[in-house]
């Protein structure tokens, strides 16, 4: 005799046992978290190892839309949306996170397709006043920054923020991104975004409804947000405000009289609540990393598409923090000359005795890739990883600049920050032109550093080179991944420099 199922637990319940045959990821997603009852939940949430859920909301779905809904949220805990460092605009998490889920899923809830969600400010394009403003880029960017603030009033981060919020791409750039990617989106194009696309238009309602209620309602609000002023003022119009004044950070029902809907539960104005059990979980990420191990291993991924897939086996690669990695280098390297000083005391015995003063004598070499692909942007953020060098106690480093040829035999030597560095070259990429060079040194260097794109055949290392001292800094974690493995087998180290987008 089949059991009915009619409580909102048993309900779930029965659409999680029914995933031990066939589904074997999401059945381990969810044996890894707690099933919560919470009507503050408004509609269903994951986080902190636990899926929390709204009794009325439950009830008031098919088993159809229950059962995608909680697929849904399988799969966004296997993307590890609501476990890994997350930026600060909640809206755009919110959003980007749905938006990468659907995109992979393609299910039939009911949230847009990023097309439909970002198709308004692309269709749009660029107006007269941002093609000004991108024809004057470069010429702009190239002002030191006393000359800049005096034409423009602006400083280089805020012209640079400018360039980030111009949209210029196609539909079809939209599709299957990751969530880094769309979260770019809305928090550079919030404003286009709230007045121009569908997805936002509770948040436009909210805020139109604050500026006719200004005068009434002000000091009401707590300030933290556009977003989060948005909600509180949502909750007014819709006549709550004898019951419970809307609960801190979103928490309520947020919906009048009725029960909350699938649409409420992708709306945007409610971006807090869903997050509100959300943040970096080490322990979480180790589970989750398990069991795409295991899937990985079995090649049994149940109904997980297979470009997700594939995403999901990328995920388990560890991002490589290069700050991390040239202080690590940097240690590995270090050296200096010992000599006795009167002007300094004897830890032992005080001035009695000359103390001991340490001088770096590190030879340091930067190897800087200036073929055709390398572009400005790029090279300004090698530079400026080469300056901080110089903060860890190096007093002086060699850098040579290549291409298929070294420019010159002499390298440039730093001894302090620069600012600004003529560049040569601007052709092809060869590494080995590097340890030709390095071989004919009677004095090896302490360290290499070879920052570059990366695409270039794997060199010879000549026997006076030490493999452990050689790092490769890549440009973006995309180039590191498609050219250090062929790399790393000579014994080198290798790093990629975090891009502005990955925040």
């Amino acid at each position: 005799m089949a059991i009915i199922a009619t409580t909102a637990e048993e309900r779930i319940r029965k659409i999680f046992s029914a995933l031990y045959i066939g589904e074997p990821v999401l059945n381990s997603v969810a044996l890894s978290h707690r099933l919560v009852a919470e009507p503050k939940a408004e509609t269903i949430r994951v986080g902190d190892m636990k899926i929390e859920y709204n009794p009325a909301f439950i009830d008031g779905l098919s088993d159809v839309e229950l059962k995608s809904t909680l697929f849904f949220e399988l799969f966004r805990i296997l993307l590890k949306h609501p476990y890994e460092r997350s930026g600060f605009n909640k809206v755009a998490n919110f959003v980007a996170s749905n938006v990468t889920v659907q995109e992979n899923t393609k299910s039939c809830l009911g949230m847009p397709s990023a097309r439909e969600v970002f198709g308004s400010i692309v269709e749009k394009g660029m107006s007269d006043k941002e093609k000004k403003f991108v024809e004057m880029y470069d010429k702009l960017k190239a002002l030191d920054e006393g000359t800049l603030q005096k034409l423009t009033g602006l400083t280089k981060d805020k012209l640079e923020s400018f360039k980030g919020r111009i949209v210029d791409l196609k539909m079809d750039e939209l599709d299957k991104r990751h969530l880094e990617f769309y979260y770019g989106l809305v928090d550079q194009n919030m404003e286009k975004l709230i007045q121009n696309s569908d997805h936002f238009s509770s948040i436009k309602d909210a805020c139109e409804n604050s500026g006719s209620q200004q005068g009434e309602d002000s000091g009401d609000g707590d300030g933290d947000s556009e977003g989060r002023s948005s909600s509180s003022n949502k909750s007014k119009k819709s006549g709550n405000k004898g019951k419970g004044e809307q609960k801190e950070k979103g928490e309520g029902t947020g919906s009048g009289e009725k029960n909350p809907s699938l649409e409420d539960h992708f709306d945007p104005i409610h971006a807090w609540n869903r997050q509100k059990n959300w943040g970096s979980n080490e322990l979480a990420v180790n589970e989750i990393n398990d069991i795409i191990n295991t899937a990985q291993t079995t090649n049994n991924w149940g109904s997980v598409p297979g470009d997700m897939q594939g995403a999901l086996v990328a995920s388990l690669k560890p991002k490589v923090d290069y700050k991390a990695i040239l202080r690590q280098f940097h240690a590995s390297i270090i050296s200096s000359d010992t000599y006795m000083n009167r002007m300094r005391p004897n830890r032992r015995y005080g001035f009695g005795f000359p103390g001991r003063k340490h001088d770096f004598n590190t030879r340091l070499a930067f190897f800087v890739d200036v073929s055709g692909s390398m572009d400005d942007n790029t090279l300004k953020e090698v530079f400026s990883t080469i300056n901080r060098f110089f903060k860890y106690g190096i007093k002086t480093t060699d850098v040579f600049q290549f291409d298929t040829e070294l420019k010159d035999e002499t390298p440039m030597t730093m001894k302090k920050a620069q600012e600004k560095f003529k560049i040569k070259g601007r052709g092809g990429t060869d590494f080995q032109c590097i340890f030709d060079r390095l071989a004919k040194e009677k004095k090896p260097y302490d360290g290499i550093i070879v920052c570059t794109d990366g695409y270039a055949p794997a060199p010879r290392l000549p026997k006076n080179v030490n493999p452990r001292k050689v790092l490769f800094l890549y440009n973006n974690e995309e180039n590191f991944n498609n050219c250090f493995k062929e790399l790393s087998k000579t014994g080198v180290r290798g790093a990629f420099i975090k891009g502005v987008e990955e925040y």
